[in-house]
């Protein structure tokens, strides 16, 4: 009895670590083999996801031409050849398929494009040009012609250069640095690159004869242009300064508007006074001499806003929307 049942006993153990062995060995199988779990919503990548992703083409926004140009260049304006850009410094006409052709100076720096009222030139000035001790060079491209015209800017007016503007249609103004007191202008041909006329003072109008300048004499850097005195000129095309109106006042005045008639006869002065009046003080001129012959003044709502507008062929001026009176 004791040797079978040592048998047995034997035989049961052998058989239980046989069982065990073979559990175990499945569980590890399992465990190689099992996958991550994979969360609700969240994208599992396969290897076809991964090769699609790597060959696909970028996906454009979507953009109209115009914003893919402003994204790329400056927008300046639009001419009958095309529209004016500017990229990297330099200056281009873009025209209708999109092929750019560059303006002015090749490869040559290029900032502040003005475009002219009738879009057929471009005002710029040459960067390297604006170190200190260079004269300041302006370019005026004339874009029906496709030529270009340099404005070399070396006399006192205008040489410490604040700013350059169409002062007309035919010409440039360029405004510079004299003094802390006074501004300086120079009016330029835009056809010869030739100076017209240059001058100094607070600058009001480019007369219609697009050769004089009318000019404010009187200090205008004391609280915003109020003073007692108003002190006008003409700046002539020989570089001589002409007295046109000057006027003491009792109280100091404050300057709204200057204005001279296309025809050069009427000036109109729009004046704000201490008291809270309002006036208008009419002048007429002989414009071959530049001397006044008559002057009138018209009271004004003090309320009264806007600009001085000539009608001549009505023979009225207007002050601002309503107010109008009738040219001396």
């Amino acid at each position: 009895m004791n040797a079978k049942f040592a048998l047995y006993m034997i035989t049961t153990m052998l058989l239980l670590g046989l069982a065990i062995t073979g559990c175990s060995d499945t569980n590890q199988t399992d465990k190689a083999t099992e996958q991550p779990k994979v969360e609700e919503g969240q994208a599992q990548l396969s290897d076809e996801n991964v090769q699609a992703d790597a060959t696909a083409e970028p996906q454009p926004t979507a953009a109209s031409e115009e914003e893919a140009t402003e994204n790329n260049a400056l927008f300046i304006g639009e001419t009958s050849l095309g529209r004016i850009v500017g990229s990297g410094g330099l200056l281009y006409i873009e025209q209708s398929d999109g092929e750019r052709v560059e303006i002015g100076e090749v490869g040559r720096m290029k900032y502040g494009a003005v475009l002219s009222d009738d879009g057929s030139k471009l005002l710029y000035a040459y960067e390297d040009t604006m170190l200190v001790g260079s004269f300041p060079q302006l370019g005026v491209y004339h874009l029906a012609e496709g030529s270009e015209v340099k404005l070399l800017v070396e006399n006192e007016q205008g040489r410490q250069l604040n700013g350059f503007y169409w002062g007309s249609a035919n010409t440039v103004l360029v405004e510079g640095h004299i003094n802390p007191s006074v501004t300086g202008y120079v009016l330029y041909n835009d056809r010869t690159g030739e100076v017209i006329t240059a001058a100094g003072g607070m600058l009001h109008q480019v007369l219609a004869d697009e050769q004089s300048l009318l000019l404010q004499m009187s200090p205008h850097w004391q609280w915003e242009g109020v003073d007692t005195v108003l002190d006008l000129a003409i700046a002539t095309t020989n570089g001589e300064q002409i007295q046109l109106y000057r006027k003491q006042f009792e109280l100091p005045i404050t300057i709204v508007d200057i204005a001279m008639s296309d025809s050069m006869s009427t000036l109109a002065i729009w004046l704000l006074n201490e008291d809270g009046s309002a006036q208008l003080e009419l002048a007429t001129v002989d414009p071959n001499t530049w001397k006044v012959e008559s002057t009138i003044s018209h009271a004004i709502p003090a309320n009264t806003t806007g600009n001085i507008a000539f009608n001549e062929q009505e023979g009225v001026i207007m002050i601002g929307e309503k107010e109008q009176f009738p040219i001396p």
